[in-house]
Order: C-alpha cells, then sequence, then structure tokens
C-alpha cells in the first residue's frame, strides 16, 4: 500500500514532500519508473526495492539514501542517491528507489519470518520506515513455513 504526505523535509531554500512510499518487486525501467508488485514480504533471494515518489516543485540539490537493516537492527547496507540541481529548470516531481539483494540463499534463510527494516532519509531527515519479511516459499502467501522461528 502506499503512503502518502507523511513527511515534509524543509531548507533554507524549499520544502519536500513524500508524496508517495512503497517496498515492491521492481521499478519500471523507464518514464515514470511506478514501483511494480506492491508488498512487504519477499520470497527468498528476491529484490526488494524500497520506492520514493516527491512532489515538486523540487528547487534544489538534496541527497536520499537508504539504509537496509538486519533483524537485530544492524546495517547491512546503504544507498545513497543525489537530487541534481536542473541548470536553470526546477523538477515537477523525483523518483527514488534502491534495491536491495543478498547472493547467498543462506542469508534469507535465516531471516524467514523475521522482520527486517529499511529506512528512507532526505538530506538527514528520516521520511519513512518500512518493514518487511522474507517468505519460506516463493508461492507462499505467510511469511511462516513450518521453520517458524528458526535460525
Amino acid at each position: 500500500m502506499l503512503g502518502s504526505r507523511e513527511h515534509i523535509i524543509s531548507g533554507p531554500q524549499e520544502r519536500l514532500i513524500v508524496g508517495a512510499h512503497v517496498m515492491c518487486k521492481g521499478v519500471h525501467e523507464s518514464y515514470p519508473y511506478d514501483p511494480v508488485g506492491q508488498t512487504d514480504t519477499f520470497p527468498i533471494g528476491a529484490n526488494v526495492f524500497c520506492w520514493l515518489h516527491f512532489d515538486g516543485p523540487i528547487f534544489g540539490n538534496h541527497i536520499v539514501y537508504f539504509e537496509w537493516l538486519d533483524i537485530d537492527g544492524s546495517l547491512v547496507e546503504t544507498y545513497y542517491h543525489h537530487i541534481p540541481l536542473p541548470e536553470g529548470q526546477l523538477h515537477s516531481w523525483y523518483r527514488v528507489w534502491s534495491r536491495f539483494v543478498r547472493g547467498d540463499p543462506k542469508w534469507y534463510i535465516a531471516r524467514v519470518g523475521r522482520p527486517l527494516t529499511t529506512r528512507a532519509f532526505c538530506d538527514d531527515i528520516n521520511v519513512t520506515s518500512e518493514t518487511w519479511r522474507v517468505l519460506a516459499r516463493a508461492n507462499s502467501q505467510a511469511p511462516f513455513d513450518n521453520q517458524q522461528g528458526k535460525e
């Protein structure tokens, strides 16, 4: 489900509004870069995306970064993205996302059913915190299998 208009980032020159944020299975590779497969559960080894839409107008430079946290809250991965200042123009809106994937299925298996967190920041202000889980099987609807609570 899309979250919307929850966070406003105020800077010296403008206010950025997070118009929407979602966890998803992918992002369309071309304009308008919409999220694909909105969900908060992912099968073992799947790509996991955290997607943000900033409403415009956007006039200035901004830094967006994503923190992918493990079940114990430790940092697993960080992704940084610079929203550039368009020369003589502005952005009417801007979308940014981060993809998380681990090559070793054992990493996912050890976390089946347990909550993982992704946080997104703009100019060092936390704009969203998303919780997601790994499914035991790709066709499972529940985050647990018979391995519930085991690592």
